[in-house]
């Protein structure tokens, strides 16, 4: 449903070229985003329950076969790491940052990081 509406929107229709598409396109992204970040807050607070709280909702879909391969079977890569020397890097966006931002992304500070060893690969869940 949601995919039909963005595909057939009349205001979403718009050429690139015209004015205000950009500001409903800007729009459509920062709904996109707002719901994301509901769905990975809930995420957290689920995790922290008790696993006998938590229940499947029947309309999920089943989980992944790979989910049940026995451990032997599993491909894995094994983690190359690189180090990282100890440096100063900046937190923070100027507000002039042409992207879009939290209002916790804002500011600068100016930190000291140690010395770290990080993974060259994606570490996932699958």
């Amino acid at each position: 449903l949601v995919l039909d509406v963005i595909r057939r929107h009349d205001a979403l229709q718009a050429r690139v070229d015209e004015p205000w598409s950009e500001d409903i396109r800007w729009c459509l992204a920062m709904i996109c985003d707002h719901e994301r970040i509901h769905l990975e807050t809930s995420s957290v607070l689920i995790r922290e329950l008790d696993v006998d709280l938590v229940q499947r909702p029947a309309a999920w879909p089943r989980d992944h076969p790979a989910c049940f391969e026995e451990e032997e079977t599993k491909t894995t890569k094994a983690l190359t790491f690189r180090s990282v020397s100890p440096r100063r890097v900046r937190l923070g966006k100027d507000r002039t940052a042409a992207t879009y931002g939290w209002d916790n992304e804002y500011g600068r500070l100016d930190v000291d990081v140690d010395a770290v060893d990080v993974s060259e690969t994606i570490v996932s869940n699958g």
